[in-house]
């Protein structure tokens, strides 16, 4: 199993935004195993992707990209909870299989006024 990320906290600031009543879902891209079955890419189009895939992965670090957007994403929710917000994460590990169309669902199912997708390209 990979573990999951304990990140260093964001300060809180005194002119933090007020974001009291507003739902933010934050969607850490990729994760530990891929899924290479196809979904539709859009809907009412017959455009297709895989569900999920690792991501990229640092050409100099290592570092792998579901990690770190979890790493991120888990940073932003404690302080955009701190701003007042209601915080729904898409996934907080690693070891999950969820495709982009559940993703996006879950932000549609939860009314989110924003919808946050975190990846971390890789440039050669």
């Amino acid at each position: 199993a990979t573990p999951t990320p304990t990140p260093t906290p964001v300060p809180l600031m005194d002119n933090h935004p007020d974001l009291k009543g507003k739902t933010i879902v934050i969607d850490p891209g990729h994760q530990a195993e891929p899924d290479q079955e196809l979904e539709s890419a859009l809907k009412g189009t017959s455009a297709e992707k895989e569900k999920a895939t690792t991501g990229a992965v640092g050409v100099l670090s290592g570092a792998k990209e579901y990690e770190l957007t979890l790493e991120y994403a888990l940073v932003l929710k404690e302080y955009l909870e701190g701003c007042g917000a209601k915080v729904i994460l898409t996934r907080d590990s690693n070891d999950t299989s969820i495709s982009n169309m559940q993703r996006a669902k879950i932000a549609n199912d939860n009314n989110a006024d924003y919808f946050i997708r975190l990846h971390a390209d890789v440039m050669q």
